[in-house]
């Protein structure tokens, strides 16, 4: 007999909140990356290299039907504002009244809004409320950004959350399927699986949550051995959190999808909080002063040489206009470098002049007033573009959020003494070589190439660095979570208190 045709509801809202960023994001930011309802979503995600991607290769896969309801994403940045949330709910609170035999969420879960620490937990309260009322019991899944700070609400309204394991996520779209693969077993199978989680007190800056470094590398080998011995896990999520939220529930989680005993899932997360916490000084990692690393970094000859920029981390939602590294590339007089700078304002100024037009202009350092001064230069225009550019690398972090193709806006080239300056309209994180190859730079010539990025930039740039080197610029994605003033966060939490003793887990 045939088995009878899945109807899945499928809703995603996607962002990484910078709640010390004085901006806030509002609905033009979504939809310049993806702010879609219905089918919509389809057209615009079916076979690219977002999770959104993932599941709906799944559910053609599965003969699933999909209901589509709203999709809604924007790059790291300040807060959200409460119109972008409550317009997202509001039409998923309407396709919740549908038939449909299950829900599958596209969520980052390091959203932070106006009104909400923690809308994801929000939605799924809401999503479980709407249910309740309608007498109806239906598995929810979905995907979590490896950056989430997990809530309780999260894990108490779901069936299965799965997150990403490498960092940088060159396994958004993997991650999705897997859990979607996880829901089709589910919704065959009993019992439905449950969530647990174990939190511990503890942050860790972007820089020391990479998975190829600790404490991530031997946590996340734990959780896969935990997989492996106890087929009751589903899915064993390692989920470091994302430092630059002030939130109640900031930090580092453990959490599993389970159909066993959920009182043993929760004694082997707490094994894996364990051992997290041993390695917990392996991942507070600090940044050494630009000029420090610049004195080192010239008596090497052969590059390219990265000078990797947490604190302007475009990634973790800084402007992408600080001026640490460019400065100190100027007053090093370093030659055959290259930045990328956000700078609308230069941008289209610039557009005004011809290619090999000799002028000034006023470069960063205009978001706010943490990312460096604003550089007054003698510039060369070299190139103008459009700024629009296909990945080379269709499993880049920025496939997870944008797809293969990606706009920076209008954007122009500039070169100051030594240093190329690409200038864009629109921040997109340095997360792809095709970045800089669209306009005209070759990053296997550069000598010093300054990358704003913290871990998510390694699949594109270490492969061909010939050395890197992280450093300190003035900027709120500085490592130093101690430079911070948390009002949020409950204390003791690490690295800002002291533990004589340690948590109890």
């Amino acid at each position: 007999m045939k088995p009878p045709r899945r109807t899945i509801l499928v809703a995603g809202i996607f962002h990484e909140t910078h709640t010390f960023l004085p901006t806030k994001t509002g609905r033009a930011d979504f939809e310049r990356v993806i702010a879609c309802e219905g089918d919509a979503i389809l057209r615009r995600c079916r076979g690219d290299a977002s999770p959104a991607g993932g599941f709906i290769e799944v559910a053609d896969e599965l003969g699933w039907r999909i209901l589509p309801s709203a999709y809604y994403a924007a790059i790291p940045s300040g807060m959200v504002r409460d119109e972008v949330f409550d317009t997202f709910c509001r039409r998923l609170e309407m396709d919740l009244r549908q038939p449909f035999d299950a829900i599958f969420l596209i969520l980052h879960g390091a959203m932070v809004c106006e009104s909400h620490f923690d809308p994801e937990g929000e939605v799924l309260q809401r999503i479980r409320a709407s249910l309740q009322k309608q007498k109806r019991t239906v598995p929810i899944a979905g995907v979590l950004d490896l950056h989430c700070n997990f809530f309780e609400a999260m894990a108490a309204n779901s069936n299965i959350l799965v997150s990403y394991r490498e960092n940088p996520h060159t396994d958004a779209r993997e991650t999705s399927i897997r859990a979607a693969r996880l829901l089709a077993r589910a919704l065959e199978e009993k019992p439905i699986p449950r969530m647990v989680n174990v939190h511990l007190p503890m942050m860790l800056p972007p820089t020391g949550t990479a998975s190829a470094g600790e404490p991530m590398k031997s946590v996340l080998a734990a959780a896969r051995r935990l997989e492996a011995a106890h087929p009751e896990l589903l899915a064993v999520n390692v989920i470091p959190g994302f430092a630059y939220s002030d939130i109640p529930k900031c930090g580092f989680d453990v959490s599993c999808s389970t159909v066993g005993d959920p009182r043993k899932a929760k004694e082997w997360m707490r094994d894996l909080a364990r051992l997290t916490w041993s390695l917990r000084e392996k991942g507070n990692l600090l940044d050494p002063p630009v000029d420090e690393v610049m004195r080192k970094a010239l008596k090497i000859k052969e590059g390219p040489i990265l000078l990797v920029e947490p604190s302007d981390n475009a990634g973790g939602g800084t402007p992408m206009d600080g001026t640490g590294v460019l400065s100190a590339f100027l007053r090093h007089r370093v030659q055959n470098a290259a930045v990328i700078l956000n700078d609308p304002e230069v941008a289209s100024a610039c557009r005004r002049h011809k290619v090999g037009d000799v002028f000034h202009v006023k470069v960063g350092g205009k978001a706010d007033n943490f990312h460096g001064e604003t550089l007054s230069l003698e510039v060369k225009l070299r190139k103008k573009t459009d700024g629009k550019f296909t990945l080379e690398n269709p499993k880049s972090h920025l496939a997870s959020v944008l797809g293969m193709r990606v706009d920076m806006g209008p954007t122009v080239t500039i070169q100051c003494a030594g240093v190329t300056i690409v200038v864009s309209s629109s921040k997109i994180p340095p997360w792809d070589l095709g970045q800089l190859r669209s306009q005209g730079v070759t990053p296997e010539k550069c000598y010093m190439i300054n990358v704003k990025a913290a871990a998510a930039h390694r699949a594109a740039y270490d492969p061909i660095a010939k050395h890197s080197f992280y450093v300190d610029t003035p900027g709120l994605g500085s490592s130093n979570l101690k430079n911070f003033d948390y009002r949020h966060v409950p204390r003791p939490i690490f690295p800002l208190d002291p533990f004589p003793r340690g948590p109890e887990f």
